[in-house]
């Protein structure tokens, strides 16, 4: 088991629990008391204080910040935390059917198609509206009127909130298109292993599929000749931070790009 499991299953021991000006990777280096150790590749908006509760994890404390920053917190081969918002790589050669997929099914959901996500939140200073009541907006995939609201936790500012509109608008129109693919052996063609938040290319024209996708979670397996199986889960590159793949894909894989969110100044 990666040592990083002491992130979600320790608690953070610090002298004061307090930071100050401070962006995420701060925050990530000055509380990891257990020693895991953090890759961050990423700069993120500095905030005035971030206080840790009682009793809180490393992952708890960097969550909610890094999903106000449009960030992905995941676990590298070398057991570090790995901060990012965008996928790591590209993992050579592709996934075909025929040539190297064992078994391939996959999934389409209307599930987190919004025609709009909206992100609401407040400031600590100030008496505008737009501290008060602050609202950022990213328009979505969907062609008839289906709202997604979040509030945006801790300190607001326009770069925050459009950040955190555009991740959540971007993430949902790839949520919802999944596949789950076995591949023999457990590297890629390139001889590197499959890892995950690294994209691929697939090829599978039985599930109408032909475009990039990003590795979401991989599973090594060996089968009953002592050979190895992957277990890939692929998801559309915008679920993960990724960009619109715009392949070759049947329609139902397809979706809009998700346009530049705005910020109402005019409260």
């Amino acid at each position: 088991m990666s040592r990083t499991v002491d992130a979600t299953e320790a608690s953070i021991d610090h002298p004061t629990g307090s930071l100050e000006d401070c962006d995420l990777k701060q925050v990530a280096d000055a509380f990891d008391t257990n020693g895991i150790g953090i890759e961050c590749d990423i700069e993120t908006e500095k905030k005035a204080v971030h206080q840790v509760r009682t009793g809180e994890t490393l992952f708890e404390t960097l969550e909610t910040d890094a999903r106000a920053q449009g960030a992905l917190i995941y676990d590298t081969p070398k057991g570090k935390l790995k901060i990012t918002n965008k996928p790591e790589g590209r993992q050579s050669g592709a996934l075909v059917r025929g040539v190297n997929i064992i078994n391939a099914s996959g999934t389409l959901s209307g599930r987190f198609n919004y025609s709009e996500v909206k992100v609401r939140g407040q400031a600590s200073f100030g008496t505008k509206a737009t501290v008060l009541s602050p609202e950022a907006e990213a328009k979505g995939t969907a062609s008839r009127k289906r709202s997604l609201i979040i509030y945006h936790e801790g300190e607001v500012t326009s770069g925050r909130m459009k950040k955190r509109a555009g991740w959540e608008a971007k993430r949902a129109a790839g949520e919802g298109k999944k596949a789950r693919i076995r591949t023999p052996g457990c590297r890629d063609q390139g001889g590197s292993l499959y890892k995950p938040n690294f994209l691929i290319p697939v090829q599978d024209e039985w599930g109408g599929l032909d475009q990039d996708m990003i590795i979401a979670s991989v599973t090594f397996e060996q089968d009953g000749e002592g050979g190895t199986v992957t277990s890939l889960e692929l998801k559309d590159p915008r679920a993960l931070g990724g960009e619109n793949p715009r392949g070759k894909s049947a329609k139902g894989w397809a979706a809009p790009a998700v346009p530049i969110p705005t910020f109402r100044e005019d409260l």
